[in-house]
């Protein structure tokens, strides 16, 4: 899968480089960018027992300028931590009397974000405040370490399980969003860095319990970039 997923990176990069533009207005900048979220992943309505998440993601990006007005933008951004704990309780099914369970699944998984956004620049000037718009895929991988026990009834003795998977609580591992955001970008000699806002709207949860529909992340790009001279 990780082999898969790289391949779907770099694909995505060169298709990206491959755009074709007009020389005169070409812009390439290529860097790194770390986003931090502003809440955890998780809602209120599913509060893990334990939960231990990065909320920073981070990658590299590259943005490509189409026009003075107009460019495109292909990110990957690692989450290295996206891992909780919950424990739950209840009566085992299809059976003629109560016999209580006790299951706790311990949830292991990291993920990348890959957004294309579209961005229009309404000033051509050194600052350059923006705004855009695009489309988010989210894969996450892992593993569910899941153990707990049966009660025991009627001289029947009380069992135990103890097992991992690749799947468990993971039951979507591509998810995919919308995206709005806005930002800024200045120039210091070759370095364009870019501080932005971004907002995406999630269709689905990758794992079986619910997850925040909706992410802000905080950003902050460093690239590296030259406008290539017009020749006449």
């Amino acid at each position: 899968m990780r082999k898969l997923l790289s391949r779907l990176v770099c694909f995505a990069f060169v298709i990206f480089l491959c755009t074709p533009v007009c020389a005169s207005s070409q812009t390439l900048l290529l860097g790194v960018k770390v986003a931090g979220q502003t809440a955890t992943s998780f809602t209120n309505q599913f509060v893990p027992d334990v939960l231990d998440e990065n909320r920073y993601t981070f990658g590299p990006m590259a943005e490509i300028r189409l026009s003075n007005r107009f460019s495109i933008e292909v990110d990957a951004l690692y989450k290295s931590k996206l891992n909780y704990t919950n424990t739950v309780f209840g009566a085992v099914p299809g059976t003629s009397h109560l016999q209580l369970f006790t299951e706790t699944h311990d949830v292991t998984a990291r993920s990348w974000e890959i957004p294309v956004i579209i961005k229009w620049h309404p000033l051509n000037h050194s600052i350059r405040p923006y705004v855009g718009g695009g489309y988010s895929s989210r894969h996450v991988s892992g593993t569910t370490h899941i153990s707990g026990g049966v009660d025991g009834f009627a001289g029947i003795p009380p069992s135990t399980f103890d097992f991992e998977t690749d799947e468990g609580a993971l039951v979507s591992p591509w998810t995919n969003g919308i995206i709005a955001d806005a930002g800024v970008t200045f120039r210091a000699g070759i370095f364009r860095f870019q501080p932005e806002v971004r907002y995406t709207l999630w269709q689905s949860s990758p794992f079986n319990v619910e997850m925040r529909n909706s992410s802000i992340q905080i950003l902050l790009g460093i690239a590296l970039g030259k406008k290539p001279k017009v020749t006449h």
